[in-house]
């Protein structure tokens, strides 16, 4: 996303985490799959909502760590703003936070990219939603999830179904009659 006056090309992850925050409630409640669709029909939009987009909106940006003590840099994620859990408060430093699931009325989210003649999907799964949604239904689609939940010290995920190791999924526009 850029300024108003133009400028450098930036994250949309605190946008689509604050999507997500404001269809959360809407979504609950009906015994069904929540499944929300975030599109954007931007000429662009693929540049902003593909597989690392989905990434950072499931674990949030990853930080680089540079110890001082000659040791050599590595990344984490401190989850702050990630899109299905969140932290618990630190009772003293020497603790573990506590990573509890949230916005579980949202069941999975896909991201979708709107162009002239065709659409890309990428999707993100909750790892424990409400009522789960069952990603056979869009097979071709890939959804990202974690390895492992509840986790345990380190926010893995991995990619499922859909062609793994391209970008997103891609669907020809069809005439409805």
């Amino acid at each position: 996303m850029t300024g108003a006056g133009g400028g450098a090309y930036g994250l949309i992850t605190e946008k689509l985490l604050s999507a997500a925050k404001n269809k959360a409630a809407q979504l609950g409640g009906h015994n069904l799959p929540g499944v929300l669709a975030i599109t954007s029909n931007y000429d662009f939009a693929g540049l902003l909502l593909d597989r690392m987009a989905a990434e950072y909106l499931m674990t949030s940006a990853p930080q680089i760590n540079v110890p001082l003590n000659g040791k050599p840099s590595y990344t984490t994620v401190d989850l702050r703003h990630a899109v299905f859990c969140r932290l618990s408060e630190l009772v003293t430093a020497s603790e573990e936070p506590i990573i509890f699931p949230c916005r579980q009325s949202i069941s999975a989210i896909l991201l979708i990219t709107i162009h002239p003649r065709e659409s890309g999907v990428v999707g993100l799964l909750h790892p424990e939603p409400a009522c789960s949604f069952n990603p056979n239904c869009l097979p071709k689609v890939p959804y990202l999830k974690f390895k492992q939940w509840p986790m345990v010290k380190k926010a893995e995920t991995e990619w499922i179904l859909g062609d793994t190791e391209l970008g997103a999924a891609i669907f020809e526009h069809r005439k409805i009659q």
